[in-house]
């Protein structure tokens, strides 16, 4: 006996669908068509499938309309299917026009008044007063839960069933993303001022594969073609209703003045119109390493650039060969002096008044002993100019010694230039706290990005600073450039600003909201806590290590309660966050991409 289910729907929308080899399904409502075609979908995947016969009421208004339209469904579903198969023919689909009397001769019973979805053996004979006893396996029953009239398709259950059932295998996954890819392409056919309401069926498709979460399916979207020709005609026209709907469907939010971006996609932008990029830097008594890094700047091969430089009260000649190179290109340099250094403490404030001053749209934020290699500016604006809805861009450095030798060298980050995948981004910027440097970024954002600088932005301070935090959180919510070259350089000594000070407290806190940017993308606790855990043992041996050195280099017994003091904010913490992400992250997510290192 060839086993299939029969699924019923009450208040008004009654379904009925039997699977095995030779198929029949019960359509009955004309009402909900993302419904019927939702149960076509899941029918076509019924292996060795030979036929379907639809069955439709006919005095509902609109039903020869709605037969059309599920026949086209059934066809792309069928022929959708069979790309990721083998080439098996397609089963034989007849849609039926049925009357009241003959639509109670051919539907089995109506279910009891709970809606319990009932499993029925293709052979048997039904009454409205026969009982059936049915076991149903956990994959059968997320099956028939599918087309249940309470299921809304929200995500969790959506990542119960690609997770948990066995029709819903990679292959699935990547015949939803092909769906999507056409459904994309339908919109875009369509003129920006066309409402989708004229299109049903079109409308209905895309409702269906908007309910996926196509984020949460996918680490990372490797077709781009469709968002890219979406994005291209916002910034002509940000109206588009087509291709709104094309960014909304891959989980894309298109930020505007109207529209900060919601927290739960990933933010894509206005085309940039100015490229122009100022440079904005402090100095203080590092005459040699200033020079060099003005230098890097006057010998870009692009001369889109501004030079904004504040002298924190130099003493060692700096002051007055600023002044001498301002005078040899005055309407690209800018120099501002404080007749007195106010400490390292001051630095972020300082910064606060320089970024005030930029008048471009792009920035970059740099130390004086830090310089870019000449082809620098020329490659990312080139690159941004391909790309103008970018948040960021970014590139490999290296790190030298001040002998000049290469110590380290961070990058490429990827094999060839390209828009980076923000779930990547997030995982490997948790994981290793190296994020690429000489970032040029959008000055609005640095704006939304102050609350998560807890190293250099005060309370009350307009603009985020720390290089880290602003890369980090940019390239975990927003697309981002990232160029493989390796393009600027930075020194490493015991001279270095701000070198061995203890960052612990501050990369802790930036991990939570990493995680936090994460599982508002990927689903509630998707961020997977074998990471969490690893970065926080890294933090926990780099405190001890503070630690250890702060005792060790103590020269007053009585200099010892206000170190444990300065420490216990940074234990406590640790301790807060191991509790905390037990509970926000999520162990062995099988969703885990991997991450290049």
């Amino acid at each position: 006996m060839a086993l299939g289910f029969a699924v019923a729907l009450g208040t008004g929308q009654e379904l009925a669908l039997a699977v095995s080899r030779d198929t029949r399904i019960w359509l009955v409502s004309s009402h909900n068509y993302p419904l019927m075609a939702k149960a076509l979908e899941l029918a076509v995947l019924v292996p060795d499938l030979a036929s379907l016969h639809l069955l439709v009421f006919a005095e509902e208004a609109g039903a020869h309309n709605l037969a059309e339209m599920l026949q086209l469904a059934f066809l792309e579903a069928a022929y959708q299917q069979r790309l990721f198969q083998t080439q098996t023919p397609l089963p034989h689909f007849q849609i039926q026009i049925a009357n009241t009397e003959s639509l109670l001769q051919t539907l089995p019973p109506h279910p009891q008044a709970d809606q319990r979805i009932w499993l029925v053996p293709e052979n048997l004979s039904c009454s409205q007063d026969q009982e059936i006893d049915i076991e149903v396996s956990v994959q059968q029953s997320i099956f028939l839960d599918a087309l249940d009239p309470t299921w809304n398709m929200d995500e969790d259950f959506l990542l119960e069933l690609q997770q948990s059932s066995s029709l819903f295998s990679l292959r699935q996954r990547d015949w939803y993303f092909a769906e999507a890819r056409l459904c994309a392409q339908r919109l875009l056919a369509l003129s920006p001022e066309q409402d989708l309401a004229q299109q049903p069926l079109l409308a209905a498709r895309l409702q269906s594969l908007k309910a996926m979460k196509l984020l949460h399916l996918e680490p990372e979207l490797k077709q781009r073609s469709e968002i890219q020709q979406a994005i291209l005609r916002l910034h002509a026209n940000p109206h588009d209703r087509p291709a709104l709907a094309v960014l909304d469907l891959f989980q894309r939010d298109f930020v505007s003045a109207e529209n900060p971006g919601s927290e739960d996609k990933i933010h894509v932008f206005p085309a940039v119109t100015d490229w122009c990029v100022t440079v904005v830097l402090v100095t203080y008594n590092r005459l040699a390493l200033l020079q060099r890094a003005v230098k890097a700047i006057l010998n870009q091969t692009s001369a889109r650039w501004r030079l904004l430089i504040l002298d924190h009260g130099s003493t060692d000649g700096s002051g007055e060969w600023l002044k001498t190179v301002a005078q040899e290109a005055p309407a690209q340099i800018k120099i501002l002096h404080h007749t007195e250094n106010q400490g390292p403490e001051a630095v972020g404030k300082l910064y606060q008044t320089l970024l005030a001053e930029v008048e471009t749209e792009l920035v970059l934020i740099q130390s004086d002993d830090d310089w870019l290699y000449p082809t620098h500016l020329e490659k990312v604006l080139n690159f941004w100019q391909r790309h103008p809805w970018l948040a960021l861009v970014a590139t490999a450095y290296q790190l030298l010694s001040p002998e000049g030798e290469v110590v380290y060298q961070y990058g490429p980050f990827y094999p060839l230039d390209c828009v980076a995948d923000p779930r990547t981004e997030n995982l490997r910027l948790a994981l290793m706290r190296i994020c690429p440097q000489a970032a040029v970024i959008r000055k609005s954002l640095l704006k939304s990005l102050s609350r998560y600088d807890t190293l250099f932005a005060q309370p009350e301070a307009e603009y985020a600073v720390w290089d880290f935090a602003i890369t980090a959180m940019t390239s975990a919510q927003s697309e981002t450039g990232m160029l493989e070259e390796v393009l600027s350089a930075f020194t490493v000594s015991e001279k270095t600003a701000f070198y061995g000070r203890n960052f612990v407290e501050h990369q802790l806190k930036l991990l939570k909201s990493l995680i936090a940017v994460y599982n508002r993308l990927w689903g509630e606790a998707t961020f997977p806590r074998e990471l969490a855990q690893n970065t926080l043992q890294t933090q926990l041996n780099l405190a001890v290590q503070h630690f250890q050195m702060a005792l060790h280099t103590a020269e007053d017994p009585a200099s010892l309660p206000q170190i444990l003091k300065s420490e216990r904010q940074v234990w406590e913490l640790l301790i807060t966050l191991r509790q905390e992400f037990a509970h926000i992250t999520r162990s062995g997510n099988p969703n885990m991409p991997e991450v290049s290192l």
